[in-house]
């Protein structure tokens, strides 16, 4: 495949990082690839010594065209000769790219420098976004809006960086959702790892020992620097050793889960139905007690952030399938709140995590792990019986509801999202309770 690439300059800017990067991996796949760049700013091409060989690549203006069109000079003269800049350019731009693409299979406008114009080209094209247009600045005006509308129209695929980018354009620019992809930005792991064996310099290394919080971007409303800023300040008041704790039930490691362990081995019935919803989850309350007074009681009271894999919550998820009756369900929810968090007194969770994963994701992710107990691939009494989890799951949704849960849904498109994207949308909800 032949493909042509559209940029706007080689400065310094995480964009053209991106192509490069882009670059690299098509140019190791053997497509032929060239690079058609708007502005030759000549010392201040800082990429041009990293575009591979194997790339071709060509500029359309010179430099002075560039500082003409980009003047602060607001006098009559400069704003007539700025349009007219504008005009030509806009006319050579469009005509050097319909010259170009004959040669080619795909165009690819890398930072959309065609937004705007009217042009038909005969070669597929693909709008790649790297910001969320709707927010320069604040939100985006209706004429605003419709000029976008328009100019996407042009378009056959437009590819975004983002999940929140691509609602944008499917919720704000009624763009149809087939013609809207996500390629996140790739990581040269390669030159990380090579970077990484660089001797450091003393005074870095000194740097390093403290506190920091590095942000390398354009200072620009769409940065939200301001934000950055915010989270620094929790994160500093959260920092510390040991204040951050992590863990997990069942504790399986505890004396205190081996009725647990006996319930999930059929010992007490060969169903999760054979033990009623009140027996089994004594058996679990118990066991968050004693991971409670015997390893994190003292670390909580004392400021400690504590995060939980599974909690109360999970008795509600796994018992309630169990309870048929919904005023029934009702009398064994308020029993089990109230037995836990004013009774036994372990602490209520300040935040709830709602992992939303379909039931029939769910059990492809499941098929091949090892029972947490034994290390075996037979499964307990819940894992092996999919009705029993398919209702569990059932059950979930209607609880977030009815608790305002916050609710991850971890997958988009009928794809698993990755574990990075997840962790972020938890991250920037938890921040913003702290």
């Amino acid at each position: 495949m032949k493909i042509l690439i559209l940029h706007d300059y080689l400065v310094l800017n995480g964009a053209t990082k991106v192509l490069v990067d882009y670059l690299k991996i098509l140019n190791n796949l053997n497509y032929e690839v060239t690079l058609l760049i708007k502005y030759d700013l000549e010392e201040e091409n800082y990429f041009v010594e990293d575009i591979p060989k194997g790339i071709n690549y060509k500029f359309i203006f010179e430099k002075k065209i560039y500082k003409e069109y980009f003047s602060k000079n607001k006098n009559i003269l400069n704003k007539v000769k700025k349009e007219y800049i504008r005009q030509m350019s806009k006319f050579q731009m469009i005509n050097r790219v319909k010259n170009e693409e004959k040669n080619y299979d795909l165009v690819i406008d890398f930072t959309q420098i065609l937004l705007g114009k009217n042009f038909k080209l005969k070669n597929p094209i693909i709008a790649w976004n790297h910001e969320n247009l709707l927010e320069r600045g604040g939100k985006a005006s209706k004429k605003r809006i419709k000029l976008l509308k328009k100019g996407y129209e042009n378009y056959d695929k437009i590819v975004s960086i983002t999940e929140k980018m691509r609602e944008a354009f499917i919720s704000e620019l009624d763009v149809e959702e087939k013609k809207c992809e996500i390629l996140y930005n790739p990581l040269d792991v390669k030159l990380i790892e090579k970077k990484s064996l660089e001797k450091t310099s003393e005074k870095y290394k000194k740097l390093l020992q403290e506190d920091y919080f590095l942000q390398v971007s354009r200072l620009v409303y769409e940065k939200n620097l301001l934000e950055l800023v915010e989270i620094y300040k929790k994160l500093k008041e959260i920092k510390g050793e040991g204040k951050v704790k992590k863990i997990s039930f069942p504790n399986y490691e505890s004396r205190a889960s081996e009725p647990v362990k006996m319930y999930l081995a059929g010992e007490f019935g060969k169903t999760a139905e054979s033990v009623n919803a009140y027996a089994a989850s004594v058996l679990y309350s118990v066991d968050r007690f004693a991971s409670f007074k015997t390893d994190w009681e003292e670390f909580y009271n004392n400021g400690g952030i504590v995060i939980s894999d599974r909690y109360t919550i999970s008795n509600m998820i796994h018992q309630v399938p169990k309870i048929l009756d919904k005023s029934e369900r009702e009398i064994y929810l308020n029993w089990l709140i109230d037995l836990e968090w004013e009774k036994i007194a372990i602490p209520e969770p300040d935040v709830i995590f709602f992992l939303d994963i379909p039931f029939e994701f769910s059990q492809k992710l499941m098929k091949n792990r090892e029972n947490k107990i034994t290390g075996e691939k037979e499964k307990d009494i819940h894992e092996k019986d999919k009705n029993y989890l398919k209702n569990a799951y059932e059950v979930a949704k209607e609880l977030s509801e009815k608790y305002k849960w916050n609710v991850i849904s971890c997958v988009k498109d009928d794809k698993l999202r990755t574990i990075e994207d997840i962790n972020d949308e938890i991250m920037k909800i938890t921040l913003k309770k702290i």
